[in-house]
């Protein structure tokens, strides 16, 4: 990757941090996103100035070949942000639509929830997952991470 790219990506950590106000978390998964994008787009050599609609839809389509829908929100959500309001392209960038996946969502029953927590009484680690988990609604990616 070329000195101004790295520049660039610098320059879009600052606009993230003095302009949006992002978490470092947040600029860090959005550089990463912003390098993959003119990684590909120096593999199809093509420069800055030749992002386009087209270029756009096509990293759009390879990028749906190889991630899931959900981790396509944070690609797009990405892309608009590097390309249409930091270089300031005219550029319609929009996730596909999709639909939902189909998921039980009944809730456990108050006997079923403390037969939970009797299976995982002896163990003080589960224990304090499970009660993370059924107290404070966390997802259990967020409790992983």
């Amino acid at each position: 990757m070329g000195n101004t790219q790295k520049e660039l990506l610098e320059r879009y950590k600052t606009w993230m941090r003095v302009q949006r106000g992002n978490s470092k978390k947040t600029i860090d998964l959005m550089a990463t996103g912003a390098f993959q994008f003119l990684t590909w787009l120096e593999k199809e050599g093509q420069t800055l100035e030749d992002i386009n609609q087209e270029a756009i839809d096509k990293y759009l389509s390879a990028c749906y070949k190889e991630f899931s829908q959900n981790t396509m929100v944070v690609v797009t959500a990405n892309m608009r942000k590097f390309c249409k309001h930091f270089l300031k392209k005219d550029i319609d960038i929009k996730l596909a639509n999709s639909t939902a996946p189909d998921r039980d969502k009944n809730s456990l029953t108050k006997k079923e929830v403390k037969a939970m927590f009797r299976c995982a009484s002896e163990n003080p680690r589960e224990v304090a997952i499970l009660k993370t988990l059924y107290y404070t609604g966390v997802r259990r990616s967020e409790l992983i991470n």
